[in-house]
């Protein structure tokens, strides 16, 4: 009997010890990681606007004006007024991260928007997608010397020039 104790006894030590060394506290909460989130690409139509006394450059689509922000900054502060379509990243700010944009309308006529380049025929606009080349007659010797240079113009759809611009240099 007094060995039956014995060993009871020490069964009881050996598992309060091991109890003992367990961890009895509420383990601390894990780290709390959230997914780095992906920039909101999205493609938006709108009038470029300008504060001059913030030196901003905004899109308004409508319903929401976006301050523009990103490499193609230079090249939007030349087209204010004019509309366009930007694809870009959302910043959850308020603002757009321009990653390229494509002039459509200025002074409510259609334009084109590209790189005029001098070829061995002349001169042809290549639209900003690539997607198209406009063969280019009659041009003003002031749009001449925008060679390799991004423009707008229009008038194409008529053949005939009717106002260009200068958007920036490529």
């Amino acid at each position: 009997m007094r060995t039956k104790r014995l060993f009871l006894a020490l069964h009881i030590a050996a598992l309060t010890a091991a109890a003992a060394c367990g961890d009895t506290h509420p383990s601390a909460p894990a780290a709390i990681t959230t997914p780095a989130t992906q920039p909101t690409t999205v493609t938006i139509r709108g009038t470029v606007e300008s504060n001059n006394s913030e030196l901003g450059v905004y899109l308004n689509d409508g319903d929401n004006t976006y301050a523009l922000s990103g490499n193609q900054f230079s090249l939007l502060s030349t087209v204010v007024g004019a509309q366009i379509v930007v694809t870009g990243n959302l910043d959850g700010r308020g603002g757009l991260d321009v990653q390229r944009f494509e002039v459509l309308l200025v002074d409510g006529r259609k334009v084109n928007d590209g790189i005029l380049v001098q070829t061995e025929d002349g001169y042809i606009l290549q639209s900003i997608s690539g997607a198209h080349e406009h063969q280019l007659v009659n041009l003003p010797e002031s749009l001449k010397q925008l060679v390799n240079k991004r423009v707008w113009i229009a008038g194409l759809d008529e053949d005939q020039i009717s106002a260009f611009g200068l958007i920036g240099d490529m």
